[in-house]
C-alpha cells in the first residue's frame, strides 16, 4: 500500500502527459475518500472534483450511476459536462455543476469503480478500510443522522458492491484508510 504523497506525486506526473486525466477515488463509506481528495486539493488547486454523492437520489436511496456515465462519457468525448448536485437537507438536485476535460477530474465516492464506469478512468485509487471502521467513522461524521440507513442498507449494499465488483482489484494502487492523514 502506497503513501498519500506517492500516489499524489504519480497522478501528477501522469497528468503531464496528457490533457485531462480522469482519476477514480473509490472505497468503503467513512473510509477517507473525501480526505485523499482534499489532499489532492492541496498539491494542485485546479483539480476538479466529481463527488458521486452529488448524484444521489433521495427516492431510491442511492447513487444515479447513470447520470454519472453520462457525465463522464462526456468529459471523455472532450465536452463540458453539466450536471446538478444533490443536496442532503434539502433532499433535491438544486445547484448546476460544470466540469470541463482538462487538468485532474477526481471522482470521488462509493462505486466509481462500477463496472459501468471503470473504462473511463485513467487512474483508479481504492481506500481499504474495514466495514466496522468505515461505519464508526460515518456515523462519527454525520453526527448519527441516518444510522439506520447507514446499517439496515448503505453498508451492506456497499458490502455487496466490494463482493460481486472487487473494485479493489480494478485499482491501480491501494491505499490503507490508515495512512491517510486527517485534516485538523
Amino acid at each position: 500500500m502506497e503513501a498519500v504523497s506517492n500516489i499524489i506525486q504519480n497522478v501528477i506526473a501522469l497528468s503531464k502527459t496528457r490533457i485531462f486525466l480522469i482519476v477514480a477515488i473509490d472505497g468503503m463509506p467513512g473510509g477517507g475518500k473525501s480526505t485523499l481528495a482534499k489532499h489532492f486539493l492541496r498539491a494542485n488547486p485546479d483539480i476538479q472534483i466529481i463527488k458521486t454523492d452529488s448524484f444521489f437520489d433521495f427516492n431510491t436511496n442511492q447513487n444515479d450511476l447513470k447520470r454519472l456515465h453520462q457525465v463522464l462519457s462526456d468529459i471523455r468525448s472532450g465536452k463540458t459536462a453539466h450536471f446538478s448536485i444533490y443536496d442532503w437537507s434539502l433532499k433535491k438536485n438544486v445547484q448546476a455543476k460544470s466540469i470541463e476535460p482538462k487538468g485532474i477530474i477526481l471522482v470521488e465516492g462509493i462505486c466509481s469503480l462500477d463496472t459501468n464506469l471503470v473504462h473511463f478512468y485513467d487512474y483508479k485509487i481504492w481506500v481499504d478500510c474495514p466495514p466496522d471502521i468505515g461505519m464508526k467513522r460515518a456515523l462519527s461524521r454525520d453526527k448519527g443522522a441516518n444510522r439506520e440507513l447507514w446499517e439496515l442498507k448503505w453498508i451492506p449494499e456497499t458490502i455487496d458492491y466490494i463482493n460481486t465488483q472487487h473494485p479493489d482489484k480494478k485499482a491501480d494502487t491501494v491505499i490503507s484508510a490508515a495512512n491517510i492523514p486527517v485534516f485538523i
